[in-house]
Order: C-alpha cells, then structure tokens, then sequence
C-alpha cells in the first residue's frame, strides 16, 4: 500500500481503493509483471543494475520471476558500493524500469483501458459522495469541490500540472484552484518546478521581509494612476490595486503606468482566495516572468489584424476605408499599424479596457492554462474582434471605430463560445 497522502480523506480513500484486488487491476497486474520480468531480463548481467532492480521490483517479484538469477543484496551496501555510486545505480534502474513499463503500457491497451474506466468509474462515485458531504456542511460547489481535489493532487504531483491544464483549457478556473495553476505555471516558465516543495507561503515570507524595511514614496501618484485607469470598478478593489502596486514599489522600485490597468484582473482573480501580500507577490512575478513584452505585444496586434485580412474581407476593408478616410497624420502608417492601435492596447492594458468580472478573469485563466502562449492571446484578441464585429461596422468616423473596440464589455458566455470556436479553427489549421 502506497504511504502517499493527498491530504484529503477522499482522495486518499480514492488512492487506497485502487490497489483494492479488483478484477480488472488483477488482470492489469498481472500483464504487466509477466511482460516486465521478460523485457528485463536483458539489463541483469550487470550485477550491480541487476541487485538494485531488484531492490525497486521488491521481494515477491523476485522470488516469483527471478529464480535463476543471485541475489545479494550486499551489493547496494559498503564496502562494495558507496553511496554516492548507489544513487547513480538507483536513477539508471528506475530510468530502465520506467521505459519499459511505458513500453508495456502501449502493448496492452485494453487492459489498461478497462483499469483507467475503473478508476474513473470509482472518482466519480467518491466524488459525488464529497459533494454531498461538503455541500450539506459548507456549502461549496461542484467546481469547488473538483478544485480542491485538483490542488491536491498538484500539492503531491506538480509535475502534472500540462496534464490538468489540457483538461481545464477553455474553462473558468475554480477559485479553490486559481492561485495553484497560476503559481505553478510560473515556476514552470522560470524553471523553478523543482523547487516547488519550497512552500509558497516561505517564498512570500521572504518577499515581506525584502519590502519590510522600505517605503513607498510614490503613494500619491499610484492613487491617480489607479483611480483614473480603473473608474467602473468599486472603491474596494481600487484600494486593494493602491495597496498590491506600493508593495511591488517597496520591493523592487518599479512602477509603469500600465500597472494600474493589469493589477486590476490580477486582483479580481485572486484576492478573494489569497492574503494581500501573496497578491502582491505573484503580480510582482507575473510582470517579470509572463507579461508581453513591447516588441511580443506589437507582433501579436499585427497577427491579429492580418488574420482579420484574410477571414473576414468585409471587416478589413471597413477598418482601411476610415483609414484612409483618417486625418494626413495617419499618411505615412499601413492600416494595420493605425487599427493594430487598439489591439496593443488591450494587451498592454490586460483587457480591463473591454472585459469585465467573470469574462476579464476567464481570459487570463486561459493565459496561464496556455503558459502565455503568445498564439493564446492572439486567439483571445481575434475572438473579442469577432464579438465586437457589429459594433465595429456601424462606426462612420475613425473616432467612432476607435472607440467601438472599447464601447462594449462582453460577458463570460459569449467570450468563451468564441473563445472555443477559435480554438476549433485553430486545431483544423494545425491539422
């Protein structure tokens, strides 16, 4: 039996069952310990690989498959292998066994098939139990509940975390699980997943202690700054934007304009299930590590506008005929610089701009589930073109366009039909 804990009495009861002799674990079992003894074979004639496969494969399957073979397991101990030789022997053993389980996995799909519909058959019912539990006693939701459990099991096996994320795309993130897959998708892009076991609530300890001892003397400008770039919002969330932007100037001295527009999603998103600090530090991370940078933001507009040339002739030629219509400013610039303008806005601006509430959140959702892709910001940009389409195509004045790639905020259904449509267009191409 697995010592693995998940620290959730479903999912461990989950992890337990599995290993349950069900039939069609036994059947499994049994396919792959018969295979595994005949493919590894081949690697024994080293007796130091061999005496530490065995060690990994443990005594029963010894005894049962490897008879013929000595065993002596002084060989894994001083004088005859130091330790540091042991942990090289161990990582070639494991290496081995695992290409040739994957190998193994291939060859007997129906098998393995049958296990998978169990254990998916078996979650679900557990799941469904919780549910119950869980809504009778605190109220929480079906996506909560999956939420959690999904934290969980990236709490033990962060390393899955493309895996959650291919089966979250086009989703809005439980807000039990925002801050994990944010968090985590970070650490991946900077190379720190193996250092995850560090617990982020350290990581944002030593963030505190760096802006501890300093203040912020920009105060009054970040108001101003807030307070004009985030006028629909609540007087609540502009204070907690204030408070996340003079913590990320106390730390590090930085501060743009733009900030005030993209703390705004990242507070919508995560202050509700995050202490203000942790905020402040995955901002602090997001701005360095995720963001676009100008010449990425200019390249993702342009792509955009290029693709509306070729899908959507009614629409370009729209958007070139006030161009040209456009004052002798504009003389010099191609029509997809002039009306990639409000596309390089959206992006520097986070979408605050032309999203709101569950659809703003919905669209970074998929940056992060993406890895900030910069094709997944081009696919958002090209699905709210495509929902502001007939606003667009009244407009009789540049002005008037201009403003119509802003005039409408767009509502979380809406957005994420579009969104998938684009995503089924996008996977044809790629096909």
């Amino acid at each position: 039996m697995s010592s693995l804990s998940y620290g959730s009495s479903w999912l461990d009861s989950c992890l337990a069952e599995t290993s349950l002799p069900h039939p069609s674990w036994l059947r499994l079992r049994e396919l792959v310990v018969t295979k595994l003894a005949l493919y590894v074979e081949p690697y024994l004639d080293r007796p130091e690989l061999r005496q530490m496969i065995f060690d990994l494969l443990g005594n029963d399957f010894v005894k049962r498959f490897m008879k013929k073979w000595p065993d002596e397991p002084q060989r894994l101990e001083p004088p005859f292998m130091e330790p540091s030789r042991r942990r090289e022997t161990e990582t070639l053993a494991r290496r081995t066994l695992n290409r040739l389980l994957t190998r193994i996995s291939t060859e007997i799909p129906e098998a393995r098939d049958d296990f998978k519909a169990f254990a998916r058959d078996m979650v679900s019912d557990k799941v469904d139990q919780e549910l119950v539990k869980v809504q009778e006693k605190e109220g929480k939701t079906y996506s909560e509940t999956l939420g959690f459990a999904l934290g969980h099991l990236l709490d033990q096996h962060p390393r899955h975390l493309n895996r959650v994320c291919s089966q979250l795309k086009g989703r809005l993130l439980p807000e039990s699980l925002r801050s994990k897959v944010w968090m985590l998708t970070i650490d991946v892009m900077v190379g720190k997943l193996e250092k995850h076991k560090k617990d982020y609530n350290e990581r944002c300890r030593e963030f505190a202690d760096l802006i501890s001892s300093h203040q912020c003397l920009i105060s009054g400008l970040i108001r101003k700054s807030v307070e004009k770039a985030l006028i629909g919002s609540t007087e609540a969330e502009r204070d907690t934007c204030c408070q996340v932007l003079d913590i990320l100037y106390r730390y590090n001295k930085s501060y743009e304009p733009a900030y005030a527009y993209i703390v705004f999603p990242v507070v919508q998103a995560l202050a509700d299930s995050c202490d203000l600090l942790t905020v402040a530090w995955m901002f602090s991370e997001i701005i360095l590590y995720c963001f676009f940078s100008s010449a990425t933001i200019d390249a993702i507009a342009s792509n955009v506008i290029e693709k509306i040339k070729k899908c959507d002739s009614e629409l370009f030629d729209h958007l070139t005929d006030h161009y040209k219509s456009a004052s002798a400013a504009f003389a010099e610039r191609t029509s997809i610089q002039v009306y990639s303008g409000p596309i390089k806005k959206w992006i520097t601006q986070g979408f605050v701009d032309v999203l709101s509430g569950s659809s703003l959140v919905f669209a970074w959702d998929q940056l992060f589930l993406n890895s900030w892709n910069p094709v997944c910001m081009e696919q958002l940009c090209l699905a709210i073109v495509i929902l502001l389409k007939s606003d667009l195509m009244k407009a009789k004045s540049s002005e008037e366009l201009y403003g119509a790639f802003f005039i409408s905020k767009i509502d979380l259904r809406t957005l994420r039909a579009a969104w998938m449509q684009r995503q089924e267009k996008l996977m044809i191409q790629i096909n």
